[in-house]
């Protein structure tokens, strides 16, 4: 079934679709029709295509990346030292973790010397507070911002 539509076009698209017609011996009906079905019927699989492609990238992101991570996580379990300086020195890093730790009273933690970035000194809380902690020293009880004191792990 056909239907009539009538189509007024500028002179430039008038001129352009009658050369193009003649030189590939196409009606400028049928070519605007092929054109027609190309940009609105066969659009919207398309956009459905690409949505679906787009998914499934986003899902090979994120295999790819869980499985390098389960390769880091495999290897360090896996690793197994050579000597006894490795072996204590893989314990050391092993122990060793960035967790945020609530400092509560009795804690160990080192104190961060004033004129360097160095900790030096391992001491047990008596007191904690929103911004500073006491630390009982040598001298005396002594007040540290929380910044300056590093929890030490048992």
């Amino acid at each position: 079934m056909s239907q009539k539509l009538e189509i007024v076009l500028s002179d430039r698209c008038f001129k352009a679709l009658t050369s193009y017609c003649e030189t590939n011996s196409q009606l400028p009906s049928s070519l605007i029709e092929e054109l027609l079905s190309q940009k609105l019927i066969d659009a919207e699989p398309n956009q459905n295509q690409l949505q679906a492609l787009e998914n499934r990238l986003i899902q090979l992101i994120y295999q790819t990346i869980n499985s390098q991570l389960d390769l880091r996580v495999g290897e360090t379990a896996k690793y197994q030292p050579k000597s006894e300086s490795e072996s204590a020195q893989a314990i050391a890093v092993t122990e060793y973790s960035r967790e945020i730790h609530q400092l509560q009273i009795g804690d160990l933690v080192q104190i961060k010397d004033t004129d360097s970035n160095y900790f030096n000194q391992v001491m047990q809380i008596s007191k904690v507070g929103m911004i500073r902690a006491t630390v009982i020293t040598p001298t005396g009880e002594e007040s540290f911002l929380k910044r300056d004191l590093r929890f030490q792990y048992p």
